[in-house]
């Protein structure tokens, strides 16, 4: 899968999750001028979320500042993960959605899918936003 990146995996998420959902307000924060701010933000049924896409080829570029502004995001009660897609197991591509906490580099989650199945990630995004 040597024409996967980041930024194709986050697109194919958000075309799915926009096609379902239109009436949600979806921004990508990616070229912001401010350091730390998150790749996506999801607005919907008053709340809004906050998406940090991860592609591991085969590691993680782990930002600090992006990092320690999911984490205070989390701390404040505001929905913010991190969806990684990783090929590095040998077990096939997978996805997993990781809460911004403390131990987000721990990737045990039940969050999890093989073959970057993205119905995994948008039934995540409808639970958090079906709270109100």
């Amino acid at each position: 899968m040597t024409d996967l990146s980041e930024a194709k995996l986050r697109a194919a998420a958000l075309t799915l999750f926009r096609a379902k959902h239109p009436q949600a307000v979806v921004f990508r924060h990616e070229d912001s001028l401010r350091a730390g701010i998150p790749d996506t933000s999801i607005s919907w049924r008053g709340i809004t979320s906050w998406w940090e896409f991860k592609y591991a080829n085969p590691t993680i570029k782990w930002r600090g500042a992006q990092t320690a502004e999911m984490r205070r995001m989390w701390s404040t009660g505001i929905p913010a993960h991190f969806v990684i897609y990783s090929e590095f197991r040998g077990s096939g591509p997978e996805l997993r959605i990781v809460p911004a906490t403390d131990s987000y580099k721990n990737l045990q989650t039940p969050h999890y899918a093989v073959n970057f199945n993205h119905r995994i990630l948008l039934d995540c995004i409808e639970r958090i936003h079906r709270r109100v």
